[in-house]
């Protein structure tokens, strides 16, 4: 087997470029470089898993998004405790520099909305209070 110089020398080049590129933190748009994205990749993923390790509260309406090692926490949580502690979750975890908690109260003792308002929940509580009548047969 014979080895094409033509395309072997190129090839070898652009992996080491690439490598080279890599291995520096070259910048991948705006002023954040591959190591700062893996490293705030990496931060996402440990508060996910301190606030699934939770014992009390569980959390699985809440988002995690990090950048530049500042924590920004969205969703949905039950009570304004709930709230509380999965900043207080967030911010002990190694790395986090800032917590931004934008958890959201779900509202109490309503249904989430599950489709259009001719949906069978939205009818079910229409019959429920007598607001809509069962068509006659």
């Amino acid at each position: 087997m014979q080895i094409n110089r033509r395309r072997f020398i190129p090839t070898i080049c652009l992996g080491a470029v690439i490598a080279l590129m890599t291995l520096t933190g070259c910048h991948t748009g705006g002023d954040r470089t591959v190591g700062r994205r893996i490293d705030d990749a990496t931060l996402t993923h440990r508060v996910k898993h301190a606030l699934n390790r939770e014992p009390i509260y569980k959390f699985p309406d809440v988002k995690v998004e990090t950048l530049d090692g500042v924590v920004q926490l969205s969703g949905f949580v039950d009570t304004p405790e709930q709230k509380a502690r999965a900043a207080e979750v967030a911010q002990r975890v190694e790395g986090v520099r800032q917590v931004i908690n934008n958890i959201t109260l779900k509202p109490r003792g309503a249904a989430a909305p599950t489709g259009s308002p001719t949906g069978r929940n939205y009818n079910q509580r229409k019959f429920a209070s007598g607001q809509l009548r069962q068509p006659s047969t």
